[in-house]
């Protein structure tokens, strides 16, 4: 069945695309687009033409039904595809279930400042401190660390390699709901050396 399940993820997202055409109040990003302006990444994933107005892509407990972000936050690996295409804007979708990737200097987070915690759009677990986070001209979200966990070594991100693109990185997950984030590169500052490109709608902003 593993083999199936990425053409599933694909055709999950392609159905969230299609349905925001229908549903003007629900995935605002895309609710203008029409079918032949929804395209393939070269990884499968679907990107629908994004909005100019980065709002869209908000906390989904802003608008979203409050059990099922209840569900997401408390239990998220007991969460099915429909209901996290339910949950999700079809760019949230499309980024952490999709794996894919939104356009650079488009995402909410790109230019958010202030002090506070970036969390997982899906589950809401802290993922990186405002401290951390640095201006690497990627256009997308970028920090040099992650927030820890009480032991002070471990955090609630998962590291896999990613040959994708003919490319060879390093692919970070949500370690708690399996969410795709962005990439980790060897690229980034001073003390950690590292470049945590994440995109921007995968995460939520808790402001302090």
């Amino acid at each position: 069945m593993a083999r199936f399940r990425y053409p599933l993820v694909v055709l999950n997202s392609y159905r969230t695309s299609l349905r925001s055409l229908t549903r003007p109040n629900h995935y605002q990003q895309i609710n203008t687009a029409s079918p032949k302006q929804l395209r393939f990444t070269l990884g499968g994933s679907i990107l629908g033409r994004m909005s100019s107005s980065a709002s869209n892509e908000k906390d989904p407990a802003e608008r979203a039904d409050p059990s099922l972000v209840k569900k997401a936050r408390e239990s998220p690996k007991d969460m099915t595809e429909d209901e996290w295409a339910e949950l999700l804007t079809g760019m949230q979708y499309s980024v952490t279930r999709g794996h894919g990737t939104e356009r650079p200097w488009t995402g909410l987070h790109n230019d958010t400042k202030g002090k506070g915690m970036f969390k997982c759009v899906c589950c809401n677990v802290d993922l990186f401190p405002s401290d951390y986070k640095f201006e690497s001209g990627s256009g997308w979200p970028s920090f040099y660390d992650t927030q820890k966990l009480e032991c002070g070594k471990s955090d609630n991100i998962e590291r896999k390699s990613d040959g994708s693109f003919g490319m060879r990185r390093t692919e970070v997950l949500c370690k708690r709901c399996n969410a795709h984030l962005g990439h980790v590169f060897n690229d980034g500052p001073a003390p950690t050396g590292l470049r945590y490109c994440i995109n921007s709608a995968a995460l939520n902003f808790d402001k302090q």
